[in-house]
């Protein structure tokens, strides 16, 4: 089996999720100037960004918020739209590869009325075809929309000018910018922290907003931001708000609470904390905003979902993990981990990805990464139903050995509905045969048996 495990590194992929823009020198440390970045980017109007991520195909992230620019005018609509565009087709032009593409935004109203719409295109280059299977950053775009307040739908359509591909996303989203009270808030928008290291070895630090909205393992901080109006100001007047989470068992924790002092119309806001401890699952941001006097309270919530590495031990099973193990580790190396004491098991973890980490050194196991994306894929396609649950197939098992087929072939067989699928994979000239004999997708390997003869 330990030469199973080499063949995950010829097909690695990471992603990672990061943006760089109005950036701000930091030397490590967070400059709270970086509030700024979230200014210039709400009042920017339509732009785009480029940014450090990484992905294997064309996702569409979509956050909405809403707010004012002025307390006593109606407010506006802004849409920060995400893209990962590693799965264009790119075609050879003078200077290197390029793909193009087209973006539109149809914005329905609760009748299903079209009210407003955009299109924009977009070119991307490389120089080499290779950058066009590992990217290394998304691409962000700000739009601004002027919409009453009410209820609303987007549908946004991506479509590759070369391919002819169509990505797709829906949205529902309400606007309420116009109410009649004194006292008003904004959306609450989602946002995280890229740190940048540059050659002279400072670090450049900035905030942005992350239409994701996943945190956890990659992303450990999350930020929000939120606006507060009062038409009505008065001398030595005050606000209180508070700023909480629901976990997925419904219980809420308070993450800070606090009174502040203004003289302003419109109080901007930006916190931030850690969640690092939370366990895995959805979770809802809520900001209650309180008057002084205490009768009068506001509220906004955010889904936001929270993703820890696959190998932490506060979140996983030990039984589990070494389940998941068995597909790539050697004998020997298996039975090492099922001796480690306890307090012992997460080193005894983390030691062996180190082993297997094709880029030492860098913040990212491409291998790991690789290996619990193949895995998740495999549980969603490859799983089979039983006694004690379910556990992989034999094409499941191969699929997160092996990675995807570069080929796949299926013929009838002799039997009764039977049938034979082969994977074929190039780079090892390697066919992988799998027979089912009854038709029902129960496919089972029947060569090279060696394949799985360890499992």
């Amino acid at each position: 089996m330990a030469r199973m495990s080499s063949y995950l590194t010829q097909n690695y992929s990471s992603k990672h999720c990061g943006f760089k823009m109005f950036a701000f020198i930091s030397n490590r440390k967070i400059v709270w100037g970086m509030l700024f970045s979230i200014f210039s980017l709400l009042y920017a109007g339509e732009n785009w960004l480029e940014s450090e991520a990484y992905g294997n195909s064309a996702n569409i992230f979509v956050e909405v918020w809403s707010g004012k620019e002025k307390c006593d005018v109606s407010g506006y609509t802004q849409f920060f739209i995400e893209i990962a565009p590693t799965d264009l087709v790119f075609t050879l032009g003078r200077q290197g590869y390029f793909s193009a593409y087209t973006f539109n935004v149809v914005i329905l109203n609760k009748n299903r009325e079209v009210v407003q719409e955009k299109i924009f295109q977009d070119t991307i280059r490389v120089r080499s075809y290779a950058e066009t299977v590992q990217y290394g950053w998304n691409r962000l775009f700000s739009m601004r929309f002027m919409l009453p307040d009410g209820e609303y739908f987007a549908f946004l359509n991506l479509v590759d000018n070369h391919s002819g591909r169509e990505m797709s996303k829906s949205v529902r989203f309400e606007v309420h910018n116009s109410n009649s009270f004194a006292l008003d808030v904004s959306d609450v928008l989602l946002a995280r922290r890229d740190e940048v290291e540059t050659n002279n070895q400072e670090t450049v630090s900035s905030v942005l907003p992350f239409p994701p909205k996943i945190y956890g393992a990659d992303q450990h901080e999350l930020y929000c931001y939120f606006e507060i109006y009062n038409r009505d100001v008065q001398p030595g007047d005050s606000i209180y708000y508070t700023i909480s989470y629901i976990d997925p068992l419904n219980r809420q924790k308070i993450v800070t609470e606090k009174c502040i002092w203004y003289n302003t119309q419109k109080i901007p806001v930006m916190y931030s904390f850690n969640t690092a401890e939370l366990a895995p699952g959805t979770y809802k941001l809520l900001v209650q905003i309180h008057n002084k006097d205490n009768n009068f309270q506001l509220e906004r919530e955010k889904i936001f979902l929270v993703y820890q590495s696959p190998i932490d031990l506060r979140f996983k099973l030990f039984s589990d993990m070494l389940e998941e193990l068995r597909l790539i580790s050697t004998k020997e190396e298996l039975e090492a981990l099922k001796t480690v004491p306890e307090s012992q098991r997460q080193v005894a973890v983390n030691n062996f990805w180190k082993k297997r980490d094709p880029s030492p050194g860098t913040p990212r196991n491409e291998l790991l990464t690789e290996f619990y994306r193949r895995l998740n894929f495999a549980r969603q396609n490859f799983w089979q139903v039983c006694r004690n649950g379910g556990k992989l197939t034999d094409q499941g098992k191969v699929y997160v050995i092996m990675g995807a087929p570069d080929r796949i072939v299926r013929q009838m067989t002799e039997s009764f509905n039977g049938q034979m699928e082969i994977w074929f994979y190039q780079q090892q000239k390697l066919q992988v045969v799998f027979r089912d004999d009854c038709g029902f997708g129960d496919y089972r390997l029947i060569a090279p048996y060696s394949l799985l003869s360890d499992l």
